[in-house]
Protein backbone atom coordinates (compact mmCIF):
# COMPACT_ATOMS: atom_id res chain seq x y z
CA UNK A 1 0.00 0.00 0.00
CA UNK A 2 2.81 2.37 0.85
CA UNK A 3 6.03 2.96 -1.13
CA UNK A 4 9.34 2.23 0.55
CA UNK A 5 10.10 5.92 0.89
CA UNK A 6 10.04 7.66 4.25
CA UNK A 7 9.39 11.37 4.03
CA UNK A 8 9.56 11.88 7.82
CA UNK A 9 12.12 9.23 8.82
CA UNK A 10 13.73 9.78 12.23
CA UNK A 11 17.19 9.14 10.71
CA UNK A 12 16.67 11.76 8.01
CA UNK A 13 15.28 14.31 10.46
CA UNK A 14 18.09 13.61 12.92
CA UNK A 15 20.73 14.04 10.20
CA UNK A 16 19.19 17.34 9.13
CA UNK A 17 19.02 18.56 12.72
CA UNK A 18 22.68 17.68 13.32
CA UNK A 19 23.73 19.64 10.23
CA UNK A 20 21.66 22.64 11.31
CA UNK A 21 23.02 22.58 14.86
CA UNK A 22 26.54 22.41 13.47
CA UNK A 23 25.89 25.51 11.38
CA UNK A 24 24.48 27.30 14.40
CA UNK A 25 27.50 26.29 16.47
CA UNK A 26 29.89 27.67 13.84
CA UNK A 27 27.92 30.91 13.78
CA UNK A 28 27.99 31.18 17.58
CA UNK A 29 31.72 30.42 17.64
CA UNK A 30 32.37 33.19 15.15
CA UNK A 31 30.45 35.60 17.36
CA UNK A 32 32.41 34.53 20.44
CA UNK A 33 35.67 35.28 18.59
CA UNK A 34 34.61 38.86 17.95
CA UNK A 35 33.20 38.44 14.47
CA UNK A 36 29.80 39.90 13.58
CA UNK A 37 27.41 36.92 13.18
CA UNK A 38 25.27 38.89 10.75
CA UNK A 39 25.78 38.30 7.06
CA UNK A 40 24.71 40.80 4.41
CA UNK A 41 23.86 39.96 0.82
CA UNK A 42 23.08 42.73 -1.66
CA UNK A 43 21.49 42.77 -5.11
CA UNK A 44 20.38 45.58 -7.38
CA UNK A 45 17.13 46.19 -5.50
CA UNK A 46 17.35 44.20 -2.25
CA UNK A 47 19.56 43.75 0.78
CA UNK A 48 19.35 40.74 3.07
CA UNK A 49 20.76 40.33 6.58
CA UNK A 50 20.66 37.27 8.80
CA UNK A 51 21.71 35.98 12.20
CA UNK A 52 21.69 32.62 13.98
CA UNK A 53 21.99 31.74 17.65
CA UNK A 54 20.24 30.40 20.74
CA UNK A 55 17.41 32.07 22.65
CA UNK A 56 15.33 29.44 24.47
CA UNK A 57 15.89 27.39 21.32
CA UNK A 58 18.11 27.43 18.24
CA UNK A 59 17.06 30.02 15.68
CA UNK A 60 17.82 31.48 12.28
CA UNK A 61 16.46 34.98 11.57
CA UNK A 62 16.65 37.17 8.52
CA UNK A 63 15.53 40.51 7.17
CA UNK A 64 15.01 41.42 3.52
CA UNK A 65 14.99 45.11 2.56
CA UNK A 66 13.56 45.74 -0.90
CA UNK A 67 12.94 48.78 -3.07
CA UNK A 68 10.27 48.62 -5.76
CA UNK A 69 10.26 50.42 -9.11
CA UNK A 70 8.63 53.49 -7.55
CA UNK A 71 11.35 53.81 -4.93
CA UNK A 72 9.19 52.54 -2.05
CA UNK A 73 11.09 50.55 0.57
CA UNK A 74 9.72 47.33 2.05
CA UNK A 75 11.13 45.20 4.84
CA UNK A 76 10.26 41.54 5.21
CA UNK A 77 11.09 39.57 8.35
CA UNK A 78 11.73 35.82 8.59
CA UNK A 79 12.49 33.57 11.56
CA UNK A 80 12.82 29.83 12.12
CA UNK A 81 13.27 28.25 15.55
CA UNK A 82 14.00 24.61 16.32
CA UNK A 83 13.34 23.04 19.70
CA UNK A 84 12.82 19.66 21.23
CA UNK A 85 11.81 17.78 24.36
CA UNK A 86 12.95 14.41 25.66
CA UNK A 87 11.29 12.85 28.71
CA UNK A 88 12.75 9.55 29.91
CA UNK A 89 10.64 7.85 32.56
CA UNK A 90 10.50 4.85 34.85
CA UNK A 91 6.91 3.76 35.58
CA UNK A 92 5.87 1.28 38.28
CA UNK A 93 2.24 0.28 38.89
CA UNK A 94 1.32 -2.52 41.29
CA UNK A 95 -2.02 -3.75 42.66
CA UNK A 96 -2.88 -5.01 46.11
CA UNK A 97 -2.53 -8.75 46.58
CA UNK A 98 -5.47 -10.72 45.22
CA UNK A 99 -6.66 -7.96 42.89
CA UNK A 100 -6.54 -7.71 39.11
CA UNK A 101 -2.92 -7.51 37.97
CA UNK A 102 -3.64 -6.95 34.27
CA UNK A 103 -2.58 -3.31 34.51
CA UNK A 104 0.51 -3.95 36.63
CA UNK A 105 3.76 -2.79 35.03
CA UNK A 106 7.39 -1.98 35.69
CA UNK A 107 9.20 -0.35 32.79
CA UNK A 108 11.44 2.32 31.37
CA UNK A 109 9.95 4.34 28.54
CA UNK A 110 10.50 7.38 26.38
CA UNK A 111 7.41 9.24 27.55
CA UNK A 112 7.88 12.03 25.05
CA UNK A 113 10.35 12.68 22.24
CA UNK A 114 9.29 15.81 20.40
CA UNK A 115 10.79 17.99 17.70
CA UNK A 116 9.18 21.35 16.97
CA UNK A 117 9.71 24.08 14.42
CA UNK A 118 8.19 27.55 14.85
CA UNK A 119 8.72 30.96 13.35
CA UNK A 120 7.27 33.70 11.20
CA UNK A 121 7.18 34.31 7.46
CA UNK A 122 7.42 37.74 5.79
CA UNK A 123 6.04 39.42 8.94
CA UNK A 124 6.02 38.67 12.70
CA UNK A 125 2.23 38.74 12.38
CA UNK A 126 2.24 35.63 10.16
CA UNK A 127 3.48 32.73 12.28
CA UNK A 128 3.65 28.97 11.85
CA UNK A 129 4.36 25.93 14.01
CA UNK A 130 5.01 22.23 13.52
CA UNK A 131 5.54 19.53 16.15
CA UNK A 132 6.34 15.87 15.52
CA UNK A 133 6.37 13.03 18.05
CA UNK A 134 8.83 10.12 17.90
CA UNK A 135 7.79 8.36 21.12
CA UNK A 136 4.85 6.39 19.71
CA UNK A 137 6.62 3.80 17.56
CA UNK A 138 6.30 5.77 14.34
CA UNK A 139 6.66 9.49 13.63
CA UNK A 140 3.38 11.30 14.24
CA UNK A 141 2.31 14.81 13.35
CA UNK A 142 0.90 16.67 16.37
CA UNK A 143 0.92 20.36 15.48
CA UNK A 144 0.94 21.97 12.06
CA UNK A 145 -0.75 25.33 11.76
CA UNK A 146 -0.46 28.89 10.53
CA UNK A 147 -1.60 31.90 12.53
CA UNK A 148 -2.19 35.44 11.33
CA UNK A 149 -2.55 38.40 13.70
CA UNK A 150 -4.96 40.82 12.02
CA UNK A 151 -4.63 42.96 15.14
CA UNK A 152 -1.88 41.42 17.33
CA UNK A 153 -3.19 40.37 20.72
CA UNK A 154 -6.71 41.48 19.81
CA UNK A 155 -7.91 39.48 16.82
CA UNK A 156 -6.01 36.57 15.30
CA UNK A 157 -6.93 33.61 13.10
CA UNK A 158 -5.51 30.09 13.08
CA UNK A 159 -5.84 27.22 10.61
CA UNK A 160 -4.36 23.72 10.85
CA UNK A 161 -3.92 21.12 13.59
CA UNK A 162 -3.07 21.80 17.24
CA UNK A 163 -4.22 21.00 20.77
CA UNK A 164 -7.88 21.86 21.15
CA UNK A 165 -7.98 24.70 23.73
CA UNK A 166 -10.60 23.15 25.97
CA UNK A 167 -8.82 21.96 29.14
CA UNK A 168 -6.28 24.27 30.76
CA UNK A 169 -4.16 21.23 31.62
CA UNK A 170 -3.96 20.28 27.93
CA UNK A 171 -3.02 23.79 26.84
CA UNK A 172 -0.19 23.58 29.38
CA UNK A 173 3.00 22.34 27.75
CA UNK A 174 4.02 18.83 28.80
CA UNK A 175 7.38 20.36 29.67
CA UNK A 176 5.97 22.57 32.44
CA UNK A 177 3.65 20.27 34.40
CA UNK A 178 3.52 20.33 38.20
CA UNK A 179 3.85 16.55 38.54
CA UNK A 180 5.28 13.91 36.22
CA UNK A 181 2.18 13.91 34.02
CA UNK A 182 -1.29 15.38 33.73
CA UNK A 183 -4.24 14.41 35.91
CA UNK A 184 -6.26 11.29 35.07
CA UNK A 185 -9.15 13.64 34.24
CA UNK A 186 -7.28 14.67 31.09
CA UNK A 187 -7.58 11.21 29.55
CA UNK A 188 -11.37 11.33 30.08
CA UNK A 189 -12.22 14.93 29.15
CA UNK A 190 -9.30 15.99 26.96
CA UNK A 191 -9.73 16.66 23.25
CA UNK A 192 -6.10 16.09 22.25
CA UNK A 193 -4.82 17.32 18.87
CA UNK A 194 -7.33 18.00 16.13
CA UNK A 195 -7.55 19.82 12.81
CA UNK A 196 -9.73 22.89 12.44
CA UNK A 197 -9.84 26.66 12.44
CA UNK A 198 -10.37 29.31 15.08
CA UNK A 199 -10.21 32.96 16.07
CA UNK A 200 -8.66 34.25 19.30
CA UNK A 201 -6.69 37.03 20.98
CA UNK A 202 -3.39 35.19 21.54
CA UNK A 203 -4.86 33.26 24.47
CA UNK A 204 -1.65 31.41 25.39
CA UNK A 205 -0.02 34.73 26.37
CA UNK A 206 -2.69 35.20 29.08
CA UNK A 207 -3.95 38.73 28.29
CA UNK A 208 -6.24 40.30 30.93
CA UNK A 209 -9.27 38.82 29.18
CA UNK A 210 -8.58 35.89 26.85
CA UNK A 211 -10.95 34.22 24.43
CA UNK A 212 -11.03 31.55 21.74
CA UNK A 213 -13.71 30.23 19.40
CA UNK A 214 -13.19 27.49 16.83
CA UNK A 215 -14.47 24.49 14.91
CA UNK A 216 -12.61 21.17 14.73
CA UNK A 217 -13.08 17.79 13.05
CA UNK A 218 -14.07 16.13 16.31
CA UNK A 219 -12.48 12.85 15.18
CA UNK A 220 -8.91 12.98 16.45
CA UNK A 221 -9.40 10.27 19.08
CA UNK A 222 -11.99 8.24 17.14
CA UNK A 223 -9.77 5.96 15.06
CA UNK A 224 -12.73 4.04 13.66
CA UNK A 225 -13.56 6.93 11.33
CA UNK A 226 -10.01 7.64 10.17
CA UNK A 227 -8.94 6.65 6.66
CA UNK A 228 -5.51 5.12 7.04
CA UNK A 229 -4.80 5.81 3.37
CA UNK A 230 -4.28 9.37 4.63
CA UNK A 231 -3.77 9.01 8.35
CA UNK A 232 -4.35 12.66 9.32
CA UNK A 233 -7.62 12.91 7.38
CA UNK A 234 -10.96 11.62 8.71
CA UNK A 235 -13.44 9.96 6.40
CA UNK A 236 -16.21 12.14 7.88
CA UNK A 237 -15.96 14.99 10.32
CA UNK A 238 -18.24 15.38 13.34
CA UNK A 239 -17.78 19.10 13.89
CA UNK A 240 -16.85 20.14 17.40
CA UNK A 241 -17.54 23.77 18.29
CA UNK A 242 -15.23 24.92 21.08
CA UNK A 243 -15.23 28.15 23.06
CA UNK A 244 -13.02 29.32 25.90
CA UNK A 245 -12.75 32.50 28.00
CA UNK A 246 -10.57 33.42 30.97
CA UNK A 247 -9.89 36.38 33.23
CA UNK A 248 -6.22 36.89 34.13
CA UNK A 249 -5.10 39.04 37.05
CA UNK A 250 -1.53 40.29 37.34
CA UNK A 251 1.38 39.08 35.26
CA UNK A 252 0.15 35.48 35.31
CA UNK A 253 1.48 32.77 33.03
CA UNK A 254 -1.78 30.89 32.91
CA UNK A 255 -0.44 27.87 31.06
CA UNK A 256 2.59 27.00 33.18
CA UNK A 257 1.76 25.39 36.49
CA UNK A 258 4.62 26.18 38.91
CA UNK A 259 5.64 29.60 40.25
CA UNK A 260 9.23 29.20 39.11
CA UNK A 261 10.17 32.90 39.19
CA UNK A 262 8.04 33.99 42.15
CA UNK A 263 6.24 37.30 42.51
CA UNK A 264 3.09 38.80 44.03
CA UNK A 265 -0.40 37.32 43.78
CA UNK A 266 -1.53 36.43 40.25
CA UNK A 267 -4.41 34.24 39.17
CA UNK A 268 -6.54 33.13 36.25
CA UNK A 269 -10.17 31.97 36.14
CA UNK A 270 -11.36 30.16 33.02
CA UNK A 271 -14.31 28.36 31.49
CA UNK A 272 -14.69 26.26 28.33
CA UNK A 273 -17.53 24.60 26.49
CA UNK A 274 -17.72 22.16 23.60
CA UNK A 275 -20.53 20.68 21.53
CA UNK A 276 -19.93 17.85 19.08
CA UNK A 277 -22.52 17.39 16.35
CA UNK A 278 -22.94 13.79 15.16
CA UNK A 279 -23.77 14.67 11.55
CA UNK A 280 -22.80 11.25 10.18
CA UNK A 281 -23.86 9.27 13.25
CA UNK A 282 -27.45 9.02 14.42
CA UNK A 283 -28.12 10.47 17.87
CA UNK A 284 -24.46 10.65 18.89
CA UNK A 285 -23.89 14.29 19.76
CA UNK A 286 -22.11 15.22 22.97
CA UNK A 287 -21.29 18.23 25.10
CA UNK A 288 -18.51 19.04 27.56
CA UNK A 289 -17.93 21.93 29.94
CA UNK A 290 -15.27 22.91 32.44
CA UNK A 291 -14.36 25.69 34.85
CA UNK A 292 -10.76 26.05 36.03
CA UNK A 293 -8.33 28.23 37.94
CA UNK A 294 -4.64 28.76 38.59
CA UNK A 295 -3.11 30.92 41.34
CA UNK A 296 0.52 31.83 42.01
CA UNK A 297 2.22 33.86 44.74
CA UNK A 298 5.77 33.95 46.11
CA UNK A 299 6.74 30.45 44.96
CA UNK A 300 3.39 28.85 45.79
CA UNK A 301 1.03 27.68 43.07
CA UNK A 302 -2.29 25.87 42.97
CA UNK A 303 -4.60 24.95 40.12
CA UNK A 304 -7.70 22.87 39.59
CA UNK A 305 -10.79 22.27 37.50
CA UNK A 306 -14.26 20.75 37.45
CA UNK A 307 -15.51 19.04 34.28
CA UNK A 308 -18.64 17.33 33.05
CA UNK A 309 -19.70 15.56 29.87
CA UNK A 310 -23.06 14.52 28.46
CA UNK A 311 -24.14 12.17 25.68
CA UNK A 312 -27.23 12.40 23.51
CA UNK A 313 -30.05 10.25 24.89
CA UNK A 314 -32.84 10.75 22.39
CA UNK A 315 -33.56 12.01 18.89
CA UNK A 316 -33.08 15.71 19.59
CA UNK A 317 -29.71 17.38 20.11
CA UNK A 318 -31.03 18.82 23.35
CA UNK A 319 -31.77 15.33 24.75
CA UNK A 320 -28.56 15.13 26.75
CA UNK A 321 -27.84 12.76 29.61
CA UNK A 322 -25.08 13.40 32.19
CA UNK A 323 -22.40 10.80 31.52
CA UNK A 324 -19.35 11.63 33.64
CA UNK A 325 -18.01 14.32 35.98
CA UNK A 326 -14.49 14.96 37.18
CA UNK A 327 -12.33 17.29 39.20
CA UNK A 328 -8.77 17.78 40.34
CA UNK A 329 -6.83 20.16 42.55
CA UNK A 330 -3.05 20.39 42.88
CA UNK A 331 -0.49 22.58 44.62
CA UNK A 332 3.26 23.06 44.85
CA UNK A 333 5.75 25.30 46.63
CA UNK A 334 9.38 26.18 45.89
CA UNK A 335 11.47 25.60 49.01
CA UNK A 336 14.43 26.95 47.04
CA UNK A 337 15.21 27.78 43.43
CA UNK A 338 15.74 24.06 42.78
CA UNK A 339 13.41 22.12 45.10
CA UNK A 340 9.62 21.97 44.79
CA UNK A 341 7.33 19.47 46.56
CA UNK A 342 3.86 19.06 45.03
CA UNK A 343 0.63 17.09 45.50
CA UNK A 344 -2.59 16.39 43.58
CA UNK A 345 -6.00 14.82 44.12
CA UNK A 346 -8.21 13.79 41.17
CA UNK A 347 -11.50 11.98 40.78
CA UNK A 348 -13.68 10.81 37.91
CA UNK A 349 -17.30 9.76 38.53
CA UNK A 350 -18.97 7.68 35.80
CA UNK A 351 -22.64 8.39 36.47
CA UNK A 352 -24.22 5.57 34.49
CA UNK A 353 -21.81 2.84 35.60
CA UNK A 354 -21.71 3.83 39.29
CA UNK A 355 -17.92 3.80 39.09
CA UNK A 356 -15.73 6.27 40.97
CA UNK A 357 -11.99 6.60 40.37
CA UNK A 358 -9.68 8.47 42.78
CA UNK A 359 -6.05 9.44 42.31
CA UNK A 360 -3.86 10.86 45.10
CA UNK A 361 -0.23 11.71 44.35
CA UNK A 362 2.67 13.43 46.06
CA UNK A 363 5.83 14.44 44.29
CA UNK A 364 9.20 16.16 44.40
CA UNK A 365 10.71 18.22 41.58
CA UNK A 366 14.37 19.20 41.20
CA UNK A 367 15.06 22.04 38.73
CA UNK A 368 18.64 22.10 37.45
CA UNK A 369 17.92 24.71 34.75
CA UNK A 370 14.28 25.73 35.03
CA UNK A 371 11.92 23.66 32.91
CA UNK A 372 14.75 23.01 30.43
CA UNK A 373 16.43 20.42 32.67
CA UNK A 374 14.59 18.93 35.62
CA UNK A 375 13.95 15.69 37.47
CA UNK A 376 10.42 14.89 38.69
CA UNK A 377 9.20 12.04 40.87
CA UNK A 378 5.67 11.29 42.07
CA UNK A 379 4.01 8.41 43.90
CA UNK A 380 0.56 7.58 45.22
CA UNK A 381 -2.57 5.48 44.91
CA UNK A 382 -5.32 4.94 42.36
CA UNK A 383 -8.60 3.67 43.83
CA UNK A 384 -11.51 2.35 41.76
CA UNK A 385 -14.85 2.05 43.60
CA UNK A 386 -17.84 0.13 42.24
CA UNK A 387 -21.03 -0.98 44.03
CA UNK A 388 -19.55 -4.44 44.57
CA UNK A 389 -15.84 -3.88 45.02
CA UNK A 390 -12.96 -1.50 45.64
CA UNK A 391 -9.64 -1.97 43.84
CA UNK A 392 -6.43 -0.18 44.78
CA UNK A 393 -3.22 0.20 42.81
CA UNK A 394 -0.01 2.00 43.75
CA UNK A 395 2.07 4.04 41.33
CA UNK A 396 5.64 5.36 41.26
CA UNK A 397 7.04 7.45 38.40
CA UNK A 398 10.34 9.25 38.02
CA UNK A 399 11.26 11.28 34.95
CA UNK A 400 14.08 13.37 33.53
CA UNK A 401 13.05 16.20 31.19
CA UNK A 402 15.44 17.85 28.74
CA UNK A 403 14.07 20.70 26.64
CA UNK A 404 15.89 22.94 24.20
Amino acid sequence: MYPDVCLVCPKRLTRSLVVLLALLFVSSSASAQGNDPKETVESNDAQSTGVAGYDDGFFIAGQLDETDDDGNEKTRHFRLEIGGRLQTQYDLLIAEEGEDLDLARSRFLIRRARLNVTGHFVSPDFTYAMQAAFDRGNPELLDYFVNYAFEPGTFEGRLGQWRVPFLRTEINSSGSLLLVDRSLTTSVFGEGFDAGMGIHNNYKKSPPFEWFFGVFNGTQTDLEVVSFDDANTPTFFYPSVVGRVAYNYGDIKGYSTGDLKGGPLRFSLGASGMTQFGLQRDNESATKATVDYILKAHGFSTSGAFMLATNQDGEALTDQNLFVTGLFVQAGYFLSEMIQPAARYSRVDYEGDDELVHEALGGLNVYFWGHSLKWQTDAGAIIVETPNDTDTAYRLRTQLTLSF
